[in-house]
Protein backbone atom coordinates (compact mmCIF):
# COMPACT_ATOMS: atom_id res chain seq x y z
CA UNK A 1 0.00 0.00 0.00
CA UNK A 2 2.93 2.52 0.61
CA UNK A 3 4.43 1.87 -2.36
CA UNK A 4 1.49 2.09 -4.77
CA UNK A 5 1.20 5.75 -2.01
CA UNK A 6 5.20 6.36 -3.61
CA UNK A 7 3.71 5.45 -7.33
CA UNK A 8 1.32 8.19 -7.11
CA UNK A 9 3.35 10.67 -5.62
CA UNK A 10 5.72 10.62 -8.52
CA UNK A 11 9.35 9.19 -9.31
CA UNK A 12 11.32 11.21 -6.73
CA UNK A 13 9.09 9.96 -4.25
CA UNK A 14 9.51 6.62 -5.42
CA UNK A 15 13.33 6.40 -5.94
CA UNK A 16 14.12 8.33 -2.53
CA UNK A 17 11.46 5.34 -0.45
CA UNK A 18 12.84 2.10 -2.63
CA UNK A 19 16.79 3.34 -2.43
CA UNK A 20 16.35 3.73 1.56
CA UNK A 21 14.09 0.07 1.54
CA UNK A 22 16.70 -1.35 -0.57
CA UNK A 23 19.47 -0.11 1.96
CA UNK A 24 18.22 -1.33 4.76
CA UNK A 25 17.41 -4.99 3.48
CA UNK A 26 21.06 -4.66 1.63
CA UNK A 27 22.42 -3.91 5.23
CA UNK A 28 20.21 -6.56 7.14
CA UNK A 29 21.49 -9.12 4.52
CA UNK A 30 25.13 -8.13 5.97
CA UNK A 31 24.07 -7.97 9.24
CA UNK A 32 22.74 -11.37 9.44
CA UNK A 33 25.69 -12.70 7.00
CA UNK A 34 22.64 -14.19 4.98
CA UNK A 35 24.08 -11.68 1.89
CA UNK A 36 26.28 -9.52 1.09
CA UNK A 37 25.99 -5.69 0.83
CA UNK A 38 26.45 -5.55 -2.78
CA UNK A 39 26.13 -1.55 -3.95
CA UNK A 40 25.37 -3.18 -7.54
CA UNK A 41 22.02 -4.71 -6.12
CA UNK A 42 20.50 -1.22 -4.67
CA UNK A 43 21.62 0.38 -8.01
CA UNK A 44 20.01 -2.53 -10.82
CA UNK A 45 16.72 -2.63 -8.34
CA UNK A 46 16.68 1.11 -8.29
CA UNK A 47 16.65 1.11 -12.18
CA UNK A 48 13.82 -1.62 -12.33
CA UNK A 49 11.77 0.05 -9.60
CA UNK A 50 11.92 3.31 -11.99
CA UNK A 51 11.26 1.20 -15.25
CA UNK A 52 7.96 -0.16 -13.56
CA UNK A 53 7.14 3.76 -12.45
CA UNK A 54 7.32 4.24 -16.04
CA UNK A 55 6.04 1.20 -17.53
CA UNK A 56 2.47 1.96 -15.64
CA UNK A 57 2.57 5.71 -16.46
CA UNK A 58 2.63 5.31 -19.94
CA UNK A 59 -0.55 3.14 -20.22
CA UNK A 60 -2.84 5.29 -19.25
CA UNK A 61 -6.13 3.45 -19.58
CA UNK A 62 -7.44 -0.19 -18.25
CA UNK A 63 -4.59 0.38 -15.58
CA UNK A 64 -7.19 -1.93 -13.47
CA UNK A 65 -8.37 -4.61 -16.15
CA UNK A 66 -5.97 -7.44 -17.24
CA UNK A 67 -5.53 -6.21 -20.28
CA UNK A 68 -3.88 -3.17 -18.27
CA UNK A 69 -1.76 -5.39 -16.68
CA UNK A 70 -0.67 -6.87 -19.29
CA UNK A 71 0.05 -4.08 -21.10
CA UNK A 72 1.92 -3.14 -18.21
CA UNK A 73 3.87 -5.86 -17.98
CA UNK A 74 4.80 -5.73 -21.63
CA UNK A 75 6.01 -2.21 -21.56
CA UNK A 76 8.00 -2.89 -18.31
CA UNK A 77 9.82 -5.61 -20.99
CA UNK A 78 10.46 -3.60 -23.74
CA UNK A 79 12.01 -0.80 -20.95
CA UNK A 80 13.74 -2.83 -19.14
CA UNK A 81 15.30 -4.27 -22.70
CA UNK A 82 16.41 -0.68 -23.30
CA UNK A 83 18.03 -0.07 -20.30
CA UNK A 84 20.27 -3.02 -20.73
CA UNK A 85 21.00 -2.20 -24.06
CA UNK A 86 21.99 0.94 -23.44
CA UNK A 87 23.71 0.46 -19.68
CA UNK A 88 25.55 -2.73 -21.97
CA UNK A 89 26.57 -0.04 -24.89
CA UNK A 90 28.16 2.07 -22.43
CA UNK A 91 29.77 -0.60 -19.95
CA UNK A 92 31.08 -2.12 -23.52
CA UNK A 93 32.29 1.23 -24.69
CA UNK A 94 34.40 2.06 -21.66
CA UNK A 95 35.86 -1.28 -21.54
CA UNK A 96 37.28 -1.51 -25.01
CA UNK A 97 38.82 1.38 -24.32
CA UNK A 98 36.78 3.85 -25.46
CA UNK A 99 36.44 5.82 -22.19
CA UNK A 100 39.67 7.33 -20.75
CA UNK A 101 40.20 6.76 -16.96
CA UNK A 102 42.71 8.97 -15.38
CA UNK A 103 43.18 8.54 -11.27
CA UNK A 104 42.89 11.56 -9.49
CA UNK A 105 46.63 12.53 -7.53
Amino acid sequence: MLFYYCIASGLVRLILFFVLSITIVETLQMITRLGAFDIDDIIINTMGAAVGFWAQRFVTRNRDTFKGFVKIVLTSVVLAIGVIVIIGGINEYLTKGGGEVAALE
